[in-house]
Order: structure tokens, then sequence, then C-alpha cells
């Protein structure tokens, strides 16, 4: 080994410079032969000729054999070439000669020179290499005797920082030399590098293949590591981070017979990668799944199995998909070098390429599948055949995988008909039009068809029950329309005519209808997991996903096919409004003004066809939404859901003209005012906005306001200015999913509404202390609560549930802030009982008690402003909750409001007056 390590240290230059003088002796050696030989040539044509020449002068004994006389001349030859005496019996005895012997003396110049430079810049080269590597030696061994290191540990640093720079030379080039070569040629200089032994491992030569430019990128996120002789890699129980690809050097790889993999059950999967791993079953070695000898020095112990090796070998590759623990060790016998990846790394290289996403995705379910199905596979080495066979498994190529998916191509003259049917007036639909819609439209074919195929029957359900009752909504049929629904719930004709009456105020079309069920089409197909999963992480959106389908998958989706560009355009422009704006999220009080004034900017830009369209385009899909059960018609849109789609699609249809936040409080006001919810105070704004969150009604309306009195009043002042944020003047948080965590905290015994707002409230503190407003620097910041969820419904303990934003954790996602609870906070929802952590619990009790404080405080305040007076001093420190209450108060006066009664409201008759 010590050998090994001296000739790696100093074999290269050494070698080099032999080649170097062995070169340039060479060059002169023929250069000699060449002119020894003319030399001769002359001499013997000379005698042919029979005129003197210098074979003439010789004197006696002659030579008879050829080969003394070329010693002759070679010896004349090197004579002349370094300026030695020559016998004077060999001088030129003609002019043949006497030129020749000229160009030789002039010649010798440059061949002698030339070839004493070279040697020259050799030796010079190697002492430089020399003296840089003395100057390391000298002050590392200055730096370790300082510090009183054992001489033979000084010895050995010092052959590997000496081994470690040689090396390093071979993995990169002089920054100074990759300065000058553009970006695009570094990188190929790093895959022609790299590639050879990346190219080894089955998946990444796939990727190579199919996506060239992802390899490239990989390649260059490769990092090289050098190790020492007798340096730990990994060692058993530490966290598995990232691959390695061992390239040169001996290394050991030592696992126990028994590996036990149920550490894989608490780890936590990164939010960036697409895989998620579940609890893996105990997978034991088995010498069966070994290479062969020749590859691999075995040494089976009583409890674990040593494997030496010298190969090329890609270890630990689970990294890159999940989370885990190391289940074996790794140690290096001479000095070594890998190439490691991080699955972050690797993540960022294949998220800008939604195709290679997805051929990833693939590829990491089948592995991790093969890993914890397969005990005979220890799941931080599995062999390349086994991943060759996985990879053979998987789509040969991009458009064979896109072929599956192919759709029936539409018939362009029956769908024309279709849509001058529907785009006339008071004209009737086919009544079977659930059954022809999908053989109009290939997409919807309920075997053939792209829903199909991506197993997504209930999407494809609901897809054909918002085109039907798009249909039925143009042809003005009330009967199919309302079918489905019960006849208690059923939507009367006085809401009905109102539907009408938006139809009429729409206005669509014959090419706005056509585009219209292009667009109810597609947009299911924005739901499909594994379309969203191939999108770049920062932009999974419903509206993302249905934008690239319409500009990239012809044969996928050809309903497009039949679609001019201002058709196209029109959709694609209504996508931009439902990315900015969503009505259900309206209803709900889900969403902020914010997305009111976005929407007015886009209407603003985009015109007044396009906001027409996408208003409708709301109304189609959300008479869709149950269409898994009837897709014949309209179940979702009923007496009770028209009211509130009425009241909304009513108050913006002037949106280009009042004030966002008007429009805003109004609907929500308006919207409570049902359910017998007065707005007379600042802090009736939030607790109507908080109605609309739970989804109240008339029964509900007293738990709601006993939940809110229940609150201190800080705790209602710090909700009231969440609520009252408009996005614009400041920044304002977007909850999604937090319907569904307050309703599911409502339905939970050992939670309530009260406990879960008091959740609410730890979350703004946790956001505020994280100073995640300033940081987004955005006027609204969306944060996911979509765990939080399913914790208020299956949580047991009200103490485990209060303490859950102590064991929460903001991940910041693109535009977007994700809530995520631990791995262990959640498995304590299951469990009766919860023991307090004090180093977790500590800071939600002390946030409370700071909150109650600030309660105090504020009372004692008032109780001062109120007896004694402080020059309305009290008045100017009010909060910027209640400022901005009275502004929204001020903004919805009673003539602001739709003047019609709240059981019919006119979308189609006087308008909103707007203060």
């Amino acid at each position: 080994a010590v050998f090994d390590d001296v000739m790696a240290d100093w074999g290269v230059k050494r070698l080099m410079m032999a080649c170097s003088v062995t070169e340039t002796l060479g060059g002169i050696f023929l250069v000699t032969h060449f002119l020894a030989c003319s030399w001769y040539y002359l001499g013997a044509r000379a005698n042919v000729v029979g005129r003197p020449g210098w074979m003439d002068a010789l004197q006696e004994p002659l030579p008879t054999e050829p080969f003394e006389f070329y010693s002759l001349s070679l010896y004349w030859v090197l004579g002349h070439l370094v300026a030695a005496p020559v016998d004077p019996d060999m001088a030129p005895q003609n002019n043949e000669e006497r030129n020749f012997t000229i160009c030789t003396i002039a010649s010798s110049l440059l061949v002698v020179g030339t070839g004493i430079s070279k040697m020259t810049n050799a030796i010079a080269e190697l002492n430089r290499a020399n003296a840089e590597a003395r100057d390391t030696t000298r002050q590392l061994r200055q730096v370790l005797r300082a510090t009183g290191v054992e001489s033979t540990v000084v010895s050995r640093m010092v052959r590997f920082a000496l081994h470690s720079r040689y090396r390093q030379r071979d993995f990169t080039a002089d920054q100074k030399v990759m300065a000058l070569l553009s970006n695009s040629m570094a990188t190929e200089l790093i895959v022609h590098q790299r590639s050879v032994s990346l190219n080894v491992h089955p998946f990444l030569a796939l990727i190579r293949d199919s996506h060239p430019e992802v390899f490239a990128t990989l390649c260059s996120a490769f990092v090289a590591s050098i190790y020492a002789d007798e340096e730990l890699v990994f060692c058993k129980d530490t966290l598995s981070e990232r691959l390695y690809c061992t390239l040169n050097g001996r290394f050991v790889h030592r696992r126990s017979l028994l590996s036990d993999m149920g550490t894989y059950a608490s780890m936590k999967v990164d939010p960036t990668q697409e895989a998620r791993l579940s609890v893996l079953p105990d997978i034991r070695i088995s010498l069966g799944s070994l290479c062969s000898s020749d590859e691999r020095h075995i040494v089976e112990d009583c409890d674990c199995i040593v494997d030496t090796f010298h190969r090329s070998r890609f270890l630990c590759e689970t990294s890159l998909f999940c989370h885990g623990l190391h289940q074996s060790e790794l140690r290096t016998e001479t000095f070594a070098d890998a190439l490691t990846l991080t699955g972050s790394d690797f993540a960022k290289c294949v998220r800008a390429t939604p195709k290679c996403v997805g051929l990833v995705y693939r590829y990491a379910k089948g592995f991790l599948k093969l890993v914890s199905d397969n005990t005979a596979i220890h799941s931080e080495y599995v062999p390349l055949g086994e991943v060759r066979r996985l990879c053979e498994m998987l789509p040969k190529s991009v458009a064979s995988e896109e072929a599956d998916l192919e759709s029936p191509a539409p018939d362009e003259t029956p769908v024309v008909a279709l849509v001058e049917s529907l785009a006339g007036v008071g004209v009737q639909a086919d009544a079977c039009l659930v059954e022809s819609l999908p053989e109009l439209f290939g997409e919807l074919h309920p075997t053939a068809g792209v829903y199909a195929k991506l197993g997504q029957e209930s999407e494809r359900k609901r897809a054909l029950a918002s085109m039907c009752s798009f249909a039925w909504l143009l042809s003005d049929d009330l009967g199919r329309f309302s079918e489905a629904q019960p006849p208690d719930k059923r939507i009367g004709k006085d809401m009905w005519a109102e539907f009408q009456s938006f139809v009429r105020w729409v206005g669509l079309t014959k090419d706005e209808v056509h585009a219209m069920l292009v667009f109810l089409v597609l947009r299911g197909l924005g739901k499909v997991s594994s379309f969203l999963k191939a999108m770049p992480f920062e932009d999974r959106r419903q509206e993302s996903v249905v934008q690239r389908l319409l500009r990239c998958m012809d044969t996928q989706v050809p309903c497009k096919t039949l679609l001019n560009y201002e058709q196209l355009n029109l959709i694609e422009n209504c996508l931009c409004m439902h990315q900015a704006f969503n009505l259900a999220q309206l209803l709900q009080g889900e969403n902020a003004p914010h997305q009111i004034s976005e929407l007015q900017s886009l209407a603003r830009v985009h015109g007044d066809r396009v906001f027409k369209f996408s208003l409708f385009a709301h109304l189609a899909f959300m008479c869709g939404i149950r269409g898994a059960e009837a897709p014949g018609s309209s179940l979702f849109m009923d007496k009770n859901m028209s009211w509130s789609v009425l009241l909304a699609l009513n108050v913006l249809r002037d949106v280009t003209k009042a004030p966002p936040v008007a429009m805003y409080w109004t609907f929500i006001c308006s919207r409570v005012e049902t359910i017998g919810l007065a707005i007379e105070e600042e802090e009736d704004l939030a607790l109507a906005r908080l109605a609309c969150l739970i989804r109240a009604t008339p029964d509900s309306v007293d738990e709601l306001k006993g939940a809110w009195r229940g609150l201190g009043s800080h705790e209602r002042q710090s909700l009231t200015k969440h609520f009252l944020a408009d996005g614009d003047n400041e920044p304002a948080f977007v909850f999604t999913f937090l319907p569904l965590y307050l309703t599911n905290a409502r339905n939970n015994v050992v939670v309530g509404l009260r406990r879960a707002l008091v959740v609410l409230i730890d979350i703004l503190d946790l956001l505020q202390a994280g100073a995640c407003a300033e940081k987004m620097g955005l006027p609204t910041i969306a944060v996911n609560l979509e765990d939080f969820g399913p914790f208020a419904k299956e949580v047991k303990s009200p103490g485990a549930f209060m303490a859950v934003t102590e064991h929460s954790t903001i991940v910041e996602r693109g535009s977007e802030l994700l809530l995520t609870i631990s791995t262990k906070h959640k498995q304590s929802a299951a469990e009766a009982t919860w023991t307090e952590e004090p180093d977790h619990d500590m800071h939600a009790s002390l946030r409370r008690i700071g909150r109650a404080v600030g309660a105090v405080t504020h009372a004692c305040d008032a109780y001062h402003a109120k007896n004694v007076g402080d020059g309305g001093g009290a008045g100017r420190r009010r909060s910027s909750a209640g400022r901005q209450s009275s502004a929204a108060l001020r903004s919805i006066s009673k003539e602001s409001w739709p003047r019609r009664s709240p059981s019919v409201v006119g979308v189609g008759g006087s308008d909103i007056v707007w203060t």
C-alpha cells in the first residue's frame, strides 16, 4: 500500500518527464538517421557515376559492409550536429556533398536547440511541481509539528495532502483555464470526464439517452470526494443523504447479515422530491445476490459480511428518493476517491424538465418497491443487473410513453353541429348528450380516452357533468339541469331565471361556446397527480397543467386541434384569471380582497370578453363538482348553493368599476345576513368571514358566537387583524385547506371550534415570528395547511392538538409556504393521553401568557380612556386591525349591498350602487 501511495504521488510527473526526454531523443535520432542515410547515398551515388566522393577519400582498409558505411555516416552527422571533431578523410569531395554539409551544419542549430529546449521545459515543469509539493509539505509539517502531532501521523497526512493535490488536478482544471471556456463547453468537458464512470449505471444511461441536457446537469452536480487510507466514508445509523459512485482505490463495505430496515418507518420525505416511501420490512442479505468473486473479496463473519472491492460501484441510491439511516459501513483501505450526489441536488437537476420528472418518479417507485419487496437485496447496494431489469420495464422513450395516452381524434362535423345547436338561442340540446359527448370528444371515451387510461373515472364524469350543465344552461333546460337534485333542494324557477339572465349577460358566441367545451374537457386533467408531478415544483397548479396540455400534447388531447388561435388564446387568458382568482375560495371566504384586485387588473388587461368567459367557466365546472354521482345533470348546484353562487356573480360582474375591498366585503356580509349574523361592530366583519369559512348555517350561529366570545380580547383582535387584511395595504396570509381544518375541528369532540381558533392564532404568531411576510415580499402569501385538516380530525387528545404548532415546520415551496407537522407528532394523534414536552410546549405556553397579558393591558387602556380620558391618545393608539375594520365598514355601507331580496339576487337587473 505504501509503494502504491508513493507511486501515486510521484509516478505521474516522473513518467511525464521520462516521456518528454524520450520523445526529444527519439526526434534527434530520427533526424540524424535521415541525414546519415542521405550522406551515405551521396557517397554511393558518386561512385556509381564515376566522380570523386567522400568514399574515395577514405584510407585503407576500406569498409566492405553497408552497415560499416552507415556507421561512418552516422558518426559524421553527429559530429556536425554537436560541433565535435570529425575525421578529415570524410570531407566532401564535390559540390553536392559540400552543399549537403552546409545544410547539415545549419540544421544542427534547429535540431539541437529544439531538443534542449523541450528537455529544459520538462525539467522546469517537474521542478515547479516539486517546488509546490515541497511548499505544501513544508507548511503542513510546520503546522502539525507545532501542535505536537506524532511523526507517523504527520507523514500520513503529508502523503494524503500530496495525493489529494494531484487527484484534484485530475478532477477539475484550473479556474483560470475554465474561465476561458463558455458554460456549454465547460459542461461538455465535465460530461466527457465523468460520463465514463456514470454511464455504468443503467438508469443514468437511460437519462443520458432520453434527456441529454438533464444528464449534463447531473454530471456537473456530482461532487468529487477524496478519502485517505483507513478513512470512514459513512457508518451505520447515520443519516443517508447522498449517492456514492466509487472510482479509484480499495473500499471495504461491512454490513450486517440481519440488517434491520425498520428505521425507514420514521423517515421524513423531502417535500421537493416525488417518491414516498412507506414502512419497509426487514431486509436480510443473501450471498446469492452478490456479484462474482473476481469483482469482490467477500468474507462472511458470524454476524456480518465484509466486502472488499476496488472497482466502480454505486451505493446508497435510496438517498436520492427518501430519507433514512445507513444500514452498513464503508471504509477505505488505500487512498481512494468517489463522486457523490445529494438528493436535493438530484431533484434540482431534473425538476426543470417535467418529462424527466415523470421518468424519475416511475423509476423511484419501482426501485423502492424492489428494495422493500426483495429480501435478498440490501438497500444500500442494489446489483446493477437488478437495476437494468427495472429500467427495461420503463418506457423506452418519451414518444412511446405518450403514445399510450393517445385519445381518439374528433370528427369535426358533429362537433360543429353540437356547437351550433348550443349557440342558438332557445335551442334544445340533445337529451342523450351524456352518451354522445364521449363520442364527440375522444378524451372522455370510457375506454380509449386519456381519462380512462389514467384511471380518472371520477374526473371524467365531472367533466361530463360540467359540459352537460353548460349545455342545459345555454338551452334553458331546467328539467335536465336539476334532474338529479333532491326535491326539497331542487333549484327553483326564480333562481333559474337569474341564471338565464347571467347567460344572456355573458352572451357567448359560437367560437366561445366551442372554446368552453374544450376547456371543460381539459380542466379535469389538471388534477391528475401524474401530470401535476411532471410540472416544475414551484408551478404545480391545475391551470399550469392545462396550459401545458394546450401547448404540447396534441395526440393526448386532440379536441384542441379543432380550435383556432383566437380560441386557444381565450382559454389561455381564462386560465390566467383562474390562477389569480378562485370563485370557490371566495364562496368560503378563503381568499382576500387582493385576489379580487388581481382579477380586476387582469380583466382590464384582457378585456370584457375574457372576463365574462372566465366567470361562465367558473359556473360551469362548479356545476359538475358532484358529477361522479350524476354525470348527466348538476347535483351540486342546488337551491342553497345557487344563492351563494349567484350572489358572487352579481358582485363580480362590475369588477372593473368597483373597489375590490367593497366587492369582497359586500359579498361576505350579504352571505351571512341570511343566517342571522348582523354586521354592527368592527369584529363582526371578522366573524362574518369566519362564518363563511366554517360554512355556518342558522343553527350553528350560536356555536360560532360562543367560540368567538370564548377567546380573549387580544386573541379576537389578532384574528380580526388577520381576517381584515386585504393584501394591498398590508400583507395578508391566505390559508389553503383552512375550511377543512375548521370543519374537522368542529366535528371532533375533543377539539372544538374555540381550540381550533386558538391554534390558528398560534400559527399566525409562528408566521410573524419567522418574518415570513417580509421574506416572501408578496402582497398575499399562501400558506398550505394540508397537514392540519387530517390531524384535527384524528387527534384524540386536546393537549396534543394545542401543541401542534410547536411540532410544525415552515417550508418555502415556490410562492407558497407549506406548514408541515412532524411525523412523531402525527403519530401522537392516535394516543388518548398526551405527555407534555417542556422544551416544545414551553414556547406555546409563553405565547398564550403573552396574549393574556396583552389582553389585560388592552382592557386597562380602554378603561383609562373611558373613565379618565387621555385627550384622544387611546384613539390614536387603536390597532391597525381597528383601522382596517372601520375602513371596511365604510366601504360596504347599506347602499352598496344588492338592492333585491337575499332570496333572489338580481344579476341581469339593476346595477349595484358602489360607495
